[in-house]
């Protein structure tokens, strides 16, 4: 498992020193939103952080920035979706992604 903040990310390969420092991909378009901890899913991970800035994009894309500890993470959602959510600037939100989602793990960081 790999720490932001207090928080865990099962990664599916942990081949890292307890105390390293190493930095994890995520695509945007991987990362599904939630205004609850989902149960009963078989996605590993479940950060919960803060929403910053929405971008809209063309195609009825938004880009949703979320601060996790003071890791800037983002997702892309459809903007139905966003409006069906009532994402809000501000507001607490889960970001959910599979183990097998992150596109391994970059070399540590000195």
């Amino acid at each position: 498992k790999v720490k932001i903040g207090q928080q865990l990310v099962e990664v599916a390969r942990n081949e890292f020193k307890r105390g390293e420092k190493v930095r994890l991909r995520l695509w945007a378009r991987d990362l599904i939103l939630a205004h609850q901890k989902p149960q009963g899913i078989s996605a590993r991970n479940a950060l919960v952080g803060r929403i910053g800035r929405l971008v809209s994009l063309a195609r009825g894309q938004v880009l949703v920035e979320v601060n996790v500890e003071g890791q800037i993470i983002t997702s892309l959602i459809l903007s139905r979706s966003a409006k069906e959510m009532k994402i809000e600037a501000g507001q607490a939100i889960f970001l959910i992604f599979k183990s097998a989602s992150i596109e391994h793990l970059i070399e540590p960081v000195f």
